[in-house]
């Protein structure tokens, strides 16, 4: 399946991080002091929490994490819906996430959403459901995943408006767990949309009440900001999801609309734009869509070459698929002149007899067989097979060499290396499949054809023979 590798993601780690700011910054909520439980050690719970807090922000996690725990067991001693214990819940969880250790991280955010729910502040249940759905869907615990997501969805559609930012946010994550869990149907509509308002964000009119000598109401119009990476990551599972329907319309449209994307927003030197030419270039040319294909690989070889160099893979890679759809497209110069390119460019890298400079050695030799240009494909073949030899490849490998040599060296009309060829083949073919097998019919025939062209009757005589008693044999 294509994926858009490069495209950034926002890690499990940071998003603890954001969740665990929300909860240092934020004004605490329901500070009563008392509780049922009888007398808990507020200064206890506070010293602790600060502790952790402190070292947290020195990213020294594993002592933020002894000192939360602590907090933590200070907090069960407050009311079980006390909004200290909510904090705490969601700090460990924080620093859990940040340690990767996601399964002690789940239930504690999933206790603190619990706590959090209704609460007067959103943010703070917002805060707990995402952790929640986060690590659930980390752990591939999609139906937890699923169920933080949705409420969080219905939470931020109540309080801020189904067109939020917010809201589009939640519907985005929830999309992306249909996704993993392959419900297209309703993975679809909510990464659709949520693409769209991601690129194209809505705005809202807002009313606040002013002085009455000036009307008594001001209305004012709030504009979103788009987010480019959120619509990224939604259109690149779009495209999963088309292809894997094996809709090709709505998927190549979606690359499109990707690319649209990282032209638009993020520069002409993003670092996402070769990881959607290259996505895009794969649907082409596994559609067999030649013409398409061209410009986009034209245009990440240039960034390739200009950031990666041209001795490194991925620009070699390129190149030799660019001279693939050269090849499809009967433009033979031009896909000539990338072969040569590329091994001269493998002679430089690995050695003239290095396997991929073979390979890129043979790409052009089927290039000029397929061409027509035998006296060209000629001295590859020859520089294939004595490599093969040397390197003691073994029959398999050179059949494939010989069946195109014995083509190149018929057209050539070279009876001599004709015969070595198919005396070969022939060797090799009674190694591989037994003396008598039906593989040996048409070698066999031809060297007796070639044999007679040269008035050598005695020696194809026998060759005849053979092969007519091996058809007679496989005919019973």
């Amino acid at each position: 399946m294509l994926k858009f590798s490069g495209f950034r993601k926002a890690s499990v780690a940071l998003r603890f991080g954001f969740l665990l700011l929300i909860s240092i910054a934020s004004p605490q909520l329901r500070a009563d002091e008392s509780s049922p439980h009888g007398k808990p050690n507020v200064k206890a719970w506070s010293a602790k929490r600060e502790a952790g807090q402190k070292a947290f922000e020195k990213k020294d996690f594993s002592a933020a994490k002894g000192f939360f725990t602590e907090a933590l067991e200070q907090a069960r001693n407050f009311d079980a819906k006390d909004y200290r214990l909510a904090e705490s819940l969601s700090d460990l969880a924080a620093v859990d996430g940040r340690l990767g250790d996601l399964t002690e991280a789940e239930p504690l955010f999933h206790e603190a959403a619990e706590i959090r729910h209704g609460d007067a502040n959103a943010g703070y249940e917002l805060s707990a459901l995402f952790g929640w759905g986060a690590v659930s869907q980390a752990l591939k615990h999609f139906d937890d995943a699923a169920t933080a997501y949705q409420r969080a969805e219905d939470l931020c559609s109540r309080k801020f408006g189904r067109d939020s930012g917010e809201t589009v946010l939640c519907s985005f994550r929830l999309g992306m767990v249909y996704y993993h869990q392959r419900d297209f149907a309703k993975a679809e509509p909510l990464l659709r949309r949520a693409f769209t308002l991601f690129r194209n964000p809505a705005s809202k009119i807002v009313f606040r009440k002013t002085d009455p000598m000036w009307g008594g109401m001001d209305v004012f119009r709030v504009e979103f900001r788009p987010n480019h990476v959120y619509a990224l990551q939604a259109i690149g599972a779009l495209t999963q999801i088309y292809i894997a329907e094996k809709n090709l319309p709505e998927a190549e449209r979606a690359l499109k609309d990707a690319l649209d994307l990282v032209d638009e927003y993020a520069g002409k030197d993003d670092p996402e734009i070769p990881d959607v030419l290259r996505v895009l270039s794969n649907f082409y040319y596994s559609t067999s869509n030649y013409v398409s294909a061209e410009p986009i690989l034209q245009r990440l070889m240039k960034i390739q070459d200009r950031k990666q160099g041209a001795n490194d893979e991925t620009t070699l890679f390129t190149e030799d698929r660019l001279a693939q759809v050269y090849a499809h497209e009967n433009k033979s110069a031009q896909a000539e002149s990338l072969y040569e390119k590329i091994i001269a460019q493998r002679e430089k890298n690995s050695g003239p007899e290095s396997r991929d400079t073979m390979i890129a050695v043979a790409n052009l030799g089927k290039l000029y067989l397929a061409e027509g240009k035998y006296e060209k494909a000629e001295p590859l073949y020859q520089r294939l097979f004595a490599q093969v030899e040397k390197n003691s490849g073994g029959d398999v490998a050179f059949t494939p060499i010989l069946a195109d040599q014995v083509i190149i060296y018929s057209k050539l009309g070279k009876d001599a290396e004709l015969e070595a060829a198919l005396r070969r083949q022939i060797s090799v073919f009674e190694k591989m499949f037994g003396p008598n097998s039906r593989a040996l019919v048409k070698p066999l025939t031809d060297c007796a054809q070639v044999l007679r062209k040269q008035k050598r009757d005695a020696e194809a005589e026998p060759l005849e023979a053979r092969a007519n008693v091996i058809k007679a044999a496989q005919a019973k």
